[in-house]
């Protein structure tokens, strides 16, 4: 697991992680998230990976806890196929409940795709992330085939814009349009 830090930007402040899977090798080194997370889609075999991740997630926070040193929320993306191969939440709720932690340290990343199932289905999949303290936190907001359904279908707590808005930010008058007005509909949103 790697801990991307996310930085709270006006303050400069540490305010959470990014848990991601990383792969080394010892054989062919760094591996990138492409090279076998779509393996493990494919495979159906992703969400042993994930399940993994939210575990150690937890008991590394219990650990930092134990030893009185700071600990800050973590979110952790999980596949549209976690969603189909086993109940996600009650595995986030029983390492939150085993590693003793504030239910609200534990955030769940999920792609847009994640949302394109059955409507219902993932309507109750977000509330019962809710009835455990997690917020659902969309990744990549505007990379693919966006729709701003999802905004007013779902309870979304935060969105991560892709960063190919922040990329072309300084040349493209259109990029800096676009995110200005994700972020001003984000708050009236409440997002």
């Amino acid at each position: 697991i790697f801990y991307q830090p996310i930085i709270h930007v006006l303050s400069g402040r540490l305010c959470g992680y990014e848990c991601l899977a990383r792969w080394i090798d010892p054989e062919y080194g760094f591996l990138s998230p492409a090279d076998f997370i779509t393996t493990l889609e494919n495979s159906r075999l992703i969400h042993r990976l994930d399940t993994y991740m939210i575990h150690k997630i937890c008991h590394d926070m219990k650990f930092h806890r134990d030893r009185n040193w700071t600990i800050v929320p973590v979110s952790v993306n999980l596949s549209s196929f976690d969603f189909q191969m086993s109940d996600m939440t009650i595995i986030a709720n029983q390492a939150i409940i085993e590693n003793e932690l504030p239910p609200n340290f534990l955030n769940i990343e999920i792609t847009e795709a994640a949302l394109s199932g059955d409507r219902d289905e993932v309507s109750e999949i977000i509330k019962n992330f809710h009835k455990i303290g997690s917020q659902i936190w969309i990744d990549n907001f505007g990379s693919k085939n966006s729709s701003l359904n999802i905004l007013e279908e779902f309870d979304i707590d935060l969105l991560k814009v892709d960063m190919k808005f922040l990329k072309n930010f300084h040349t493209n008058p259109k990029a800096r349009t676009i995110l200005k007005n994700i972020v001003n509909m984000s708050k009236e949103l409440g997002i």
